[in-house]
């Protein structure tokens, strides 16, 4: 069990007690860890543990902040505990759009099509089907609701089909990607040049889960009153 744990994803800063367990960390190469991941919400009654399985893989270099969200574990929504503004929906064509909705920040989305050749989405296609990705600085980031079993070889086969076909891809197209807005704004004398520019480090989050939650918890607390009464 380890508390914490610091990587930049969403689903790692969100409530409290928040901590990996039965995970199997990698001290070299592209897979760094996987495991179980939990954190807490509300108190007393209200308290809630959330449950997530991950895994983490190294990139060579930061990339812009990209959310490829799984259509397959999608129900009425998307399963991720957060919502993200959907003028930041990049299209990248049938059949990839049909497993997954991508997100990208705000005029990078000429960035997300040179980020996702054909052979990049095609592995991700033939690879992974209920994990949702997040590429966020220097890591991409695998989440499911599902039960991922370290105990299975088929999940240890999967990570090594994932390193050798997705991870390799990316790193391989990150070698050729500039982003010029970081460029431009470190052309401050003295200021070190940054591999992606402020805009493009993270996704713009939109309030509405939290609006959602806010209106189901009235609308309970109106139903039991009419019940009450």
């Amino acid at each position: 069990r380890s508390t914490n744990p610091s990587y930049p994803g969403l689903i790692f800063g969100l409530g409290s007690d928040r901590a990996s367990h039965h995970h199997v960390l990698g001290s070299t190469g592209a897979f760094a860890d996987a495991g179980r991941y939990t954190y807490v919400t509300g108190s007393g009654k209200n308290r809630s543990t959330h449950t997530w399985h991950f895994a983490a893989f190294r990139l060579p270099r930061p990339m812009p902040h990209l959310l490829l969200d799984a259509k397959s574990n999608n129900m009425l929504g998307s399963n991720l505990p957060i919502s993200l503004r959907r003028d930041q929906r990049v299209s990248l064509g049938s059949p990839f759009d049909d497993h997954y909705t991508l997100y990208a920040p705000n005029s990078y989305e000429s960035d997300a099509f040179f980020l996702f050749p054909p052979n990049v989405m095609e592995a991700l296609l033939d690879a992974t089907s209920d994990y949702d990705i997040e590429i966020v600085d220097d890591w991409m980031l695998l989440y499911t609701r599902s039960h991922q079993d370290l105990a299975d070889p088929r999940t240890w086969e999967l990570f090594e089909t994932i390193d050798e076909s997705v991870v390799d891809g990316l790193s391989r197209v990150s070698q050729r990607y500039t982003d010029r807005r970081a460029q431009a704004s470190s052309a401050t004398p003295g200021e070190p040049a940054r591999a992606i520019a402020a805009e493009g480090q993270r996704l713009a989050r939109s309030p509405m889960k939290v609006l959602v939650s806010m209106g189901v918890m009235v609308g309970v607390w109106l139903l039991m009153r009419f019940v009450i009464f």
